[in-house]
C-alpha cells in the first residue's frame, strides 16, 4: 500500500471514529471549563484535556484552521516574539523564561480557541454544545450546594477529596471574617464559579433557538450565581438580565407568561430565605463601596493598575511579568503597554459592535476577573464567540469559503 492510500484509509477511519466520539469531545470540553481551576503538576486539568483533544483531532484529520485564522495566529506570534526580544535585549528583562512560557501558553490557547470553534460549527453542534454545558453547569451548581452543606457540618470531605487539586484555605469560601459560606463548587474561588455561570447564563438568555427546559436551566444558573455571594458576579448577573429586558423592549417582545412568574417567584423565595446573608454580602457591601471603605473594590478598580509606570507605558513590563491582579485591562497595559491595551479595547469595541449585550458583559467580566493566561478565560471566549458573534444563519461553516 502506498503512502497516499494509507492516508486516505486512515482519514476515512478517522471520520467514522470522530462521528461516534463527537459528543464525547463536547462533554470533555464542557468538563474542561468546569475544571479550569484544577491543577496537577504544572498544568491545569483543562490544558491536559485540550492537549488530548488536539492530538485526537490531528490524528483523525479533523484539526481545522482557516486562512484568516492562520494569518491572525502568525501575526500574534510575530508580535509576541518581537515583544520578547525587545524586553530581553533592550529592556534587559531578568526573568525572560517566564515570558517565553507565557507566549507558548497564549499561542496554545488562541490556536485551540479557533480549533474548538471550527469543530463545533463545522459539525453544526452549536445547540448541542450549549445543552451539554448546561448539564455540566447544573451538576456543578448542585455540587456547590452539597459542599456548602458539608462545610456547615464541619466535614473535611471538600478539602480532602473535592478540592484536592485546587485551593482549600478558609478564605476561599468564607465571606470575609463572617461565618457565611459561599459556593465555589469545584472552582478555586466563588468569583471564578460566578464567572463560569454568568458566561453560560448570557449564552442561554440570548441564544437564538428555544431550548427544552431552558427556563429551568436559567433559574438554576441564577441561583448558582446568587449562592456564590460574589458581589461582582451578582452585579454582572443583574446587568445580564437588564440587557435581556432592554433587548426585548427594543424588539417589542416583552410578555409575561406563566413560566416568568414561576422564575420570579423562585428567585424571590431564594432571596427572602437568604436575606440576612444577602444583606451582609450585597446591601452592606454596596454601601461600603459607595463610601470608599470596601478594600476588594478598591483593589479591583484602582490597585490593579499599580504595576503600570511611565517608563514601561509603551511596551509594558513583559508578558507574564505582572503579579496576580483582578482586571484583564490592567494586565494588558502592565504586560504589553499601550499596544496591548489598545488591542484589548479594540476587541471589546468589536464585540460590542457585533452584539452590544455581549460587549457590555465582556467589558464587565474583564474588569471583574484577571487571568488572561488561564484556561477558564479562553473557554469564556469560546462561549462569547459561538453564541454572541456567530450569525444565526450560519450555524455551520460547510457553505462558507476558506476564511
Amino acid at each position: 500500500m502506498d503512502l497516499n492510500g494509507f492516508i486516505n484509509r486512515w482519514s476515512i477511519w478517522g471520520s467514522k471514529v470522530n462521528s461516534k466520539l463527537s459528543i464525547l469531545i463536547l462533554f470533555l470540553l464542557s468538563i474542561a471549563y468546569g475544571l479550569s481551576d484544577w491543577i496537577y503538576s504544572y498544568f491545569t486539568f483543562s490544558e491536559y484535556i485540550l492537549f488530548f483533544i488536539t492530538l485526537f483531532l490531528l490524528s483523525t484529520f479533523h484539526f481545522k484552521l482557516y486562512k484568516k485564522q492562520v494569518l491572525f495566529i502568525s501575526f500574534i506570534a510575530l508580535f509576541l516574539i518581537a515583544h520578547l526580544l525587545y524586553h530581553v535585549f533592550i529592556a534587559r528583562l531578568p526573568h525572560w523564561q517566564l515570558s517565553l512560557a507565557a507566549i507558548i501558553k497564549l499561542l496554545f490557547y488562541i490556536t485551540t480557541l479557533f480549533m474548538v470553534i471550527n469543530y463545533i460549527r463545522v459539525r453544526s453542534q452549536i445547540e448541542l454544545f450549549l445543552k451539554i454545558n448546561n448539564i455540566t453547569a447544573i451538576f456543578l451548581v448542585f455540587i456547590g450546594l452539597f459542599i456548602i452543606i458539608l462545610l456547615y457540618r464541619e466535614s473535611t470531605i471538600p478539602q480532602n477529596v473535592l478540592w484536592r487539586f485546587t485551593r482549600t484555605d478558609e478564605s476561599s469560601y468564607y465571606y470575609e471574617s463572617s461565618q457565611i459560606i459561599r459556593s465555589r463548587s469545584l472552582f478555586s474561588e466563588p468569583a471564578h464559579f460566578g464567572f463560569y455561570l454568568n458566561s453560560l447564563l448570557l449564552a442561554n438568555l440570548f441564544y437564538w433557538k428555544k431550548l427544552k427546559y431552558n427556563y429551568l436551566t436559567i433559574v438554576l444558573l441564577t441561583l448558582g450565581i446568587i449562592s456564590t455571594f460574589s458581589y461582582s458576579m451578582i452585579f454582572i448577573m443583574i446587568i445580564i438580565y437588564f440587557c435581556r429586558l432592554l433587548d426585548l423592549y427594543i424588539k417589542k417582545r416583552i410578555a409575561f407568561r406563566k413560566w416568568t412568574y414561576f422564575v420570579i417567584a423562585l428567585i424571590l423565595l431564594a432571596v427572602i430565605y437568604n436575606w440576612d446573608i444577602i444583606n451582609v454580602t450585597v446591601i452592606q457591601r454596596t454601601l461600603a463601596i459607595i463610601s470608599g471603605e470596601d478594600i476588594s473594590a478598591r483593589i479591583r478598580l484602582i490597585n490593579s493598575w499599580q504595576y503600570v509606570s511611565r517608563d514601561t507605558l509603551l511596551m509594558g513590563n513583559g508578558i507574564g511579568q505582572t503579579p496576580i491582579i483582578t482586571n484583564v485591562y490592567a494586565y494588558m497595559l502592565s504586560d504589553f503597554g499601550l499596544i496591548g491595551f489598545i488591542g484589548k479595547l479594540s476587541l471589546t469595541a468589536y464585540i460590542s459592535f457585533k452584539n452590544w449585550k455581549f460587549g457590555i458583559v465582556f467589558l464587565l467580566l474583564n474588569f471583574a476577573k484577571g487571568g488572561y493566561l488561564s484556561s477558564g478565560y479562553w473557554f469564556m471566549m469560546i462561549i462569547f464567540i459561538i453564541y454572541g458573534l456567530v450569525n444565526r444563519d450560519h450555524d455551520s461553516l460547510k457553505n462558507i469559503k476558506d476564511q
